[in-house]
């Protein structure tokens, strides 16, 4: 993930040991989701609620209801928050495999889980749900479940 304004590129490897790490005008920083944020204790962030459809607003205001603070906006930037630790959770739908593809590394390198809302892979886009740990992450599927859709394939 680029962010240009700020002089930030995040990169996640994943191989025989995950890293990731971002690199910026003051160097190179290793990079780590936070843990042990529960539903209660969450931050959570979404590119914007009117995205969603009907089913899935109902089990997003459901999650909204529960977290500490909900935060609009930051696209792709907000992957890159996760993965230094600044907030918890992600939750987005209608996301193409471009919007979400490069940003499975960097999650899953800094300690995070990504997936659709069944816990299936999301490379191919739809919806998706990202986490700081396992633990909110499973919390995040048991909300999100009811109004999740099959995922996309490459066709």
């Amino acid at each position: 993930i680029d962010q240009p304004y700020l002089g930030e590129r995040f990169i996640g490897v994943m191989s025989d040991t995950a890293i990731a790490w971002m690199e910026s005008r003051r160097g190179r920083r290793a990079l780590h989701t936070r843990d042990g944020e529960s539903l209660r204790e969450a931050t959570l962030f979404t590119t914007d609620p009117y995205l969603f459809d009907a089913a899935e607003l109902a089990v997003f205001e459901e999650i909204r209801s529960e977290v500490r603070l909900t935060r609009f906006g930051t696209d792709c930037y907000a992957y890159a928050l996760l993965a230094m630790g600044q907030i918890d959770a992600v939750v987005e739908s209608g996301l193409q495999a471009y919007d979400i593809a490069s940003h499975i590394p960097l999650i899953r390198a800094a300690g995070g889980v990504v997936t659709g809302w069944n816990g299936e892979d999301c490379r191919w886009g739809g919806q998706v749900v990202a986490a700081g740990s396992p633990e909110l992450h499973a919390e995040l599927l048991k909300v999100l479940k009811p109004a999740a859709k099959p995922s996309p394939t490459d066709g």
